[in-house]
């Protein structure tokens, strides 16, 4: 358990920032789960908390709905990363990436395949 902690703590710094971040993600739900995150995309990556209005939650998904909104977080990752969280999310036969507006500024969001 320590060897794998130090091991960790040692490669931080690599892992966060081994490329620049030009994608913004809304995640909720699994996604807002560090370990699912570093599973999906071989990374860490810090979270800032959001919310998504004129959406709400339906199990694995979010939905359009005036008046409701989603809380959840934003993350920023590198166009690797963005592909390795497409294949995590089996972009596009389980769910879409489509764009969002949170406080003017535009983020990427899974949306689950109906």
């Amino acid at each position: 358990m320590a060897v794998g902690a130090l091991l960790v703590i040692g490669l931080l710094p690599y892992l966060i920032a081994n490329q620049t971040q030009p994608h913004s993600i809304f995640v909720y739900g699994t996604l807002e789960n560090n370990f699912i995150r570093y599973y999906a995309c071989r990374c860490v990556i810090p979270q800032e908390p959001a919310t998504l209005t004129n959406y709400k939650q339906s199990g694995l998904n979010i939905l359009p709905s005036q008046g409701d909104t989603v809380s959840g977080s934003i993350i920023a990752v590198s166009p690797t990363q963005l592909r390795r969280i497409d294949t995590y999310e089996n972009v596009p036969t389980n769910y879409t990436r489509e764009t969002v507006s949170i406080a003017g500024e535009t983020h990427w969001v899974y949306l689950k395949n109906e």
